[in-house]
């Protein structure tokens, strides 16, 4: 039975917190961002955040009990943003869950599917035509949660390689898209419309 519930649930946490192919994998990133990692109990968290003791600080409080299950990404994302708000309101974090378990094979959505990479994007900054991305991940199934705190975005999810258009999203307004089915290139992409644009943004990698 194919899994609609967890994702559901995923792009619910999503609102309330706002093996790679042959074809190499991309994710944006900021040159300006410090990075740091820990692996925890079958997955590897890592943070970027405009310096290391803020990334540091914010892996610190991730706590070390959790296990890899269903509801990980949710759990560690929870820990980081009840700091994030209160400490670091402002500043651009990201945040990187991934399983440390290797990519099972490839699957349709009929079968069960598990949540393998999860990205959370706050504060997100971008001019115009400035980018927000993660894609060519082979994987079953995407899921993109966006929020825009200021200006207009315009997004696009990507199934087998190839990019659908789903439209623009404005100041206050949110955006979700996916791409289910067999294991292939997927991924979203949001594109900044107006000269200075920010906003809040997760991927969901299912396998």
């Amino acid at each position: 039975m194919k899994k609609t519930k967890l994702l559901a649930n995923l792009v619910l946490t999503g609102l309330g917190l706002l093996a790679m192919g042959s074809v190499l994998a991309a994710v944006s990133q900021d040159a300006n961002l410090a990075k740091a990692s820990k692996n925890f109990n079958g997955f590897k968290v890592e943070i970027e955040a405009p310096s290391v003791e803020i990334a540091q600080h914010l892996l610190s409080v991730i706590p070390s009990t959790i296990e890899d299950t269903a509801d990980t990404a949710a759990k560690v994302s929870e820990a980081i943003n009840q700091v994030r708000i209160k400490s670091y309101p402002d500043d651009m974090v990201a945040v990187d869950i991934t399983k440390l378990a290797e990519k099972s094979g490839n699957k349709a959505t009929s079968s069960y599917v598990d949540a393998y990479r999860t990205f959370y994007l706050w504060n997100r900054v971008v001019g115009y035509n400035g980018q927000v991305y993660a894609y060519n991940y082979n994987v079953n199934t995407v899921t993109c949660v966006g929020r825009s705190q200021s200006g207009t975005w315009y997004g696009q999810y990507q199934s087998n390689g190839a990019w659908s258009n789903v439209g623009y999203f404005y100041t206050g307004g949110m955006q979700t898209m996916y791409a289910t089915g067999y294991d292939n290139r997927k991924g979203c992409n949001w594109w900044g419309k107006s000269s200075y644009n920010k906003g809040d943004f997760i991927i969901y990698f299912f396998n």
